[in-house]
This record gives C-alpha cells, sequence and structure tokens, in this order.
C-alpha cells in the first residue's frame, strides 16, 4: 500500500509558458545539431536554392487576405468551424454615427482568419488593364464608364463562400489557407522559411481594423520583413460624418511607428471603390459638385504610405456599383478617363522620392500643432481658473461683510433681553426666541463663510497646479510658437462652466491678471493674484471699518 505524499511534497503546476516565435541560436549543441541534419537530412542536403524554391511553393508567392474577426463574424465563423461560441462577446446595441442602430462590439475579442487569393486576375494585370483600356465590358454596363471592381475580382476569396451567405467550413477554410505547419518541424527549417513567408507573400485588407490590428501582432523583425502590401476601400459618400469617421480609422491605423518599421515594402497595391456622388475635379458650381479639394482630403490618409519605399505601386479606381444601383442615376459617375487621372495622380505622389521627407514634415508639423493646441487649451485652462479664484475669494468677502451684520443683530437682540430681564421681566421668551434665532443663523452664516473660504483655497491650489502644466505645455511647444499663435489671435473670452457666470462683467483686476498671463509668466500670475488678494483684503477691511463708525 502507498503512502500519498505529504502536502509540501505534491508537484505545484507550472505556469503556462508563453508562445513565442522560435528566433536564431547561439547555443552550441543546436548548432551542432543543425550541422548533423545538413549532413544527413535529405532535404538539407540540397543546395539553399534548391530549399528556398521549394520552401516558396509551401509557404510563400501568394496574395493572403487576412481578416480581423470580431462580434458577430467571428461567432458565426466559430459555429461553422464546429467550436464553442461565446455569447458574451455579443453586448448592447447603440445607435451608430451614421443613425443606424447596430449592436456595439468589442474589437479587442476578436481573432485572425486568412485566406490564400484565388482570383484569376492579377493586381498588376488589373492596373495594366485600366491604363491601356482592353476591359471586357459588361452587356448591362458601358465602356465609357466601366472599370473592374476589386470586390468583383476577389469575391472567390476571403472566408466567405461565393453567394456571400454562409461563412466557410472548417475544412472549406484550410483547403484555402497557408500551411504553417513547416515551421514547427525544426528550428533550421523555421529559420528559413519564416523569413520567406513574409519577404515573398504580399498580404491584403479590406478595413482599417484588419490592417491595425496585424501590424500590432507583430514584432520588428516580422515588420521589418514585410514586402507587399494589398489595400481595399471605399471613399466619397453623402454621409460626411460617417465617411470621415470611417477614413479617421485609415489615418489612425497608418500611425508613424508602424509605417516607420516597414521599411521593405517594395509592392504595393490599393483599390479604390469611389462613392463620390458628385463630379470629378473642381467645378464653378460649389454647391452642387464636389470639389477636387474634398476628393483629395479623401485621400490624405492614405498618402502616409509615401514613407514607404516602394517601387512597384499600383492603384485603380473604379465605381462602388452598389451605391449607383442603389441611388438610380448615373449623372455623377466618374469616367473612365476621369477615374484613370485620379489614380495616376495618386500613383505619382506614392512614387514621389521626397515622399518619405514630405510625409516626415508633416508629422511633425501635426505633433507642433498638437503641442500648440494642448498650450494654448492650457493657457485658456489657467486664466480660466484665475478668474475662479477672484470669483470665490469675493464670495468669501461677501459672507465675511455677513457676519458682521449678523454679529450686530446678535449683539442687538442680547442687549435687548437684558434690558426687559432688569426692568419687569415682560416678553423675555420672545426676546429669548429672538435671540437663539440669531445665534443660529450666525451660525449658518459662518459655516457658509468657512465653506466658502475653503472653495478659495482649493480653487488657488488648482489653479496654480494649472499655472504649472502651461508651464511644463510652454515648455514642450517653445516661447516663440505659442505666443505668435496667442498674439494672432483676437481678445479671448474664456466660457465659464456655470451659466451664472457667462453674463459677468470683466473687472479690472481680471484684465490685468489676463494680461500677465499673455506675458507668458504663471509666477507673475501668481503674484498677480496675490497682490490682488491684498489689495481686496485692504478694500474690505476699509468697507468694515465705515460700516462700523
Amino acid at each position: 500500500m502507498t503512502k500519498r505524499k505529504a502536502a509540501e511534497q505534491k508537484v505545484t503546476p507550472c505556469r503556462p509558458r508563453k508562445k513565442q516565435a522560435v528566433t536564431k541560436t547561439n547555443n552550441s549543441k543546436t548548432r551542432a545539431l543543425i550541422r548533423k541534419n545538413a549532413e544527413n537530412s535529405p532535404l538539407f542536403r540540397f543546395p539553399s536554392e534548391v530549399r528556398e524554391k521549394i520552401l516558396v511553393n509551401i509557404v510563400g508567392d501568394n496574395l493572403i487576405h487576412v481578416k480581423y474577426l470580431y462580434g458577430d463574424d467571428l461567432i458565426e465563423a466559430r459555429r461553422a468551424e464546429g467550436k464553442e461560441v461565446d455569447e458574451v462577446e455579443k453586448s448592447w446595441d447603440l445607435l451608430d454615427i451614421s443613425g443606424v442602430r447596430r449592436r456595439r462590439i468589442r474589437t479587442d475579442q476578436g481573432a485572425f482568419r486568412h485566406g490564400i487569393c484565388r482570383a484569376v486576375q492579377s493586381e498588376q494585370d488589373a492596373y495594366e488593364e485600366m491604363i491601356s483600356g482592353r476591359a471586357t465590358i459588361p452587356e448591362d454596363d458601358s465602356p465609357r464608364f466601366f472599370v473592374a471592381r476589386c470586390g468583383e475580382r476577389h469575391n472567390r476569396c476571403g472566408m466567405w463562400r461565393e453567394d456571400q451567405l454562409e461563412v466557410l467550413t472548417q475544412e472549406e477554410r484550410k483547403a484555402r489557407t497557408v500551411d504553417l505547419n513547416i515551421l514547427g518541424v525544426c528550428r533550421q527549417l523555421y529559420e528559413e522559411a519564416n523569413h520567406l513567408l513574409w519577404a515573398t507573400n504580399v498580404f491584403s485588407f479590406d478595413d482599417s481594423v484588419s490592417f491595425d490590428k496585424f501590424l500590432g501582432s507583430l514584432n520588428p523583425a516580422q515588420k521589418r520583413n514585410l514586402t507587399g502590401l494589398h489595400l481595399h476601400t471605399k471613399i466619397g459618400g453623402w454621409n460626411y460624418s460617417y465617411d470621415m469617421a470611417f477614413l479617421e480609422s485609415w489615418a489612425t491605423a497608418f500611425k508613424m511607428p508602424h509605417i516607420n518599421m516597414l521599411r521593405d515594402v517594395q509592392t504595393l497595391h490599393i483599390c479604390f471603390e469611389q462613392r463620390f456622388k458628385r463630379c470629378y475635379g473642381p467645378s464653378p458650381d460649389s454647391t452642387d459638385n464636389r470639389s477636387k479639394r474634398d476628393q483629395d482630403a479623401d485621400v490624405k490618409p492614405f498618402l502616409r504610405l509615401r514613407a514607404l519605399p516602394t517601387k512597384n505601386v499600383t492603384v485603380v479606381v473604379s465605381d462602388n456599383i452598389h451605391a449607383i444601383e442603389l441611388d438610380e442615376v448615373t449623372e455623377w459617375r466618374w469616367t473612365t478617363a476621369q477615374k484613370m487621372e485620379y489614380a495616376k495622380s495618386i500613383r505619382s505622389q506614392l512614387l514621389d522620392p521626397q515622399g518619405a521627407e514630405l510625409v516626415r514634415a508633416e508629422a511633425e508639423a501635426e505633433q507642433q500643432a498638437m503641442k500648440v493646441n494642448r498650450a494654448d487649451w492650457a493657457w485658456r485652462k489657467a486664466i480660466h481658473a484665475d478668474k475662479r479664484v477672484i470669483r470665490m475669494k469675493e464670495s468669501a468677502a461677501q459672507e465675511s461683510k455677513r457676519i458682521k451684520r449678523y454679529e450686530e443683530l446678535v449683539e442687538s437682540a442680547r442687549q435687548k433681553l437684558e434690558e426687559a430681564t432688569h426692568k419687569d421681566g415682560k416678553g423675555t421668551d420672545e426676546l429669548q426666541t429672538a435671540y437663539e434665532q440669531s445665534k443660529s443663523t450666525l451660525s449658518c452664516v459662518m459655516g457658509s463663510v468657512n465653506r466658502a473660504a475653503a472653495t478659495a483655497e482649493h480653487a488657488r491650489i488648482k489653479a496654480v497646479d494649472i499655472a504649472a502644466k502651461y508651464q511644463r505645455a510652454k515648455a514642450r511647444v517653445g516661447n516663440q510658437a505659442l505666443v505668435a499663435k496667442l498674439t494672432s489671435e483676437n481678445e479671448v473670452e474664456t466660457e465659464d462652466d456655470d451659466d451664472s457666470y457667462a453674463e459677468e462683467e470683466e473687472t479690472e483686476e481680471t484684465e490685468e491678471l489676463e494680461l500677465m498671463s499673455e506675458d507668458d509668466s504663471a509666477d507673475e500670475v501668481e503674484d498677480a493674484a496675490v497682490q490682488m488678494d491684498d489689495d481686496e483684503d485692504t478694500d474690505n477691511e476699509s468697507e468694515l471699518s465705515d460700516d462700523s463708525s
């Protein structure tokens, strides 16, 4: 009969190790094993060039569609794959910025899916077809307008069936994915195949969330090895707020830390499906036609890709045919020549040799403008805090005057009570009640004074803190830039938080404080506030002496 292990002898379960990518080794034993594999393994006996072709045939030389699924899409995908579904991922309903009620989904609870492109025509062929005008025109379309859409070209790709109604099953999806099992065979195969996976494939994205999440999941080495990107998106539309939010999401995805890490991207394919419901280019009728300035603003986020060292760039502009069919209008539809001109202008900007310098200059200008705005906001907040200190001081002074008046009332009631007590004692009950009431009122007023003084002290401390923040913001942006911005504006009236102070007149002390603040000296602001407090105290003392006399 075996004995049970003591509690201290029980083996505690180890914490699961975090999965990490295999990296190059410096271990002598591992290197010896690699040399042994090179001598004995039939695969490693091949020359490195032959092995590279074999590995590229397995994991590389594809256009791979990457999709970050979350919410309902992820739930349906997991159901199709036979996995358990977590209904918690569904969240509450809310009103979208476009006015459509939809489910709010948490994007941090998602998963990646990918599929190998099954399009018959490559992106390079589609671009050359648009430039040459040799496209096959459908019967229901016109050669004057038709450009092949990216959505039609890749309708057999991705996570959905061709009918776009059901999610692919596990077996169907597996047949369209890259087999990455070879990366787990041995360390040497991983080192050789991992580089080819990122360097020989073109990764395709049709939404900003997938692009942002994908780059955020890669380590710096993987980002540096990326050589090809394919982006498919829509531009233009009626709903200005929704479209602006959509484009801002792409601007967020094209953040400079991501762009700076993509140092080896040579190939870039961009497909725009334009939804401009107005004519192309500048027009004299600005009320009925969209100007070229607005059209350029829609592609501004994508111009950050000028910082990439691209050599092969294709830009295809087509129609969002669904929007055209929905509205049943074609008078605003761009012609093929207009789409070609728009695509060429974008492509020339992306291939600009000075593009990287321009993007860096624009990013620095945006950061500087952001710093100036923050310093400007800190300056306005400091002015508002100083005004609040003055108001609280005035309120405390008024409460002090009330204390003086009620002390006189209490003293008068006490004297009347004593006189009535010494004479005949008649009416002493009423006088005693009046005396107690006056004392109670005085106690309430004193409590109000204490609260007003505490509020004034809190406002003063907050004003000092805000002044310090203003000094730090001014130091970050530089005095000259901030002074140039503030002096270029007219006199700014700071809005009060409370509506009761909206119509309050500007006092001479506040004007003096504003001038001191515009002189960019928080210390002088505080000294001025202290000086005004002293002046206020002397004025209050003189008023009290006048009242007593």
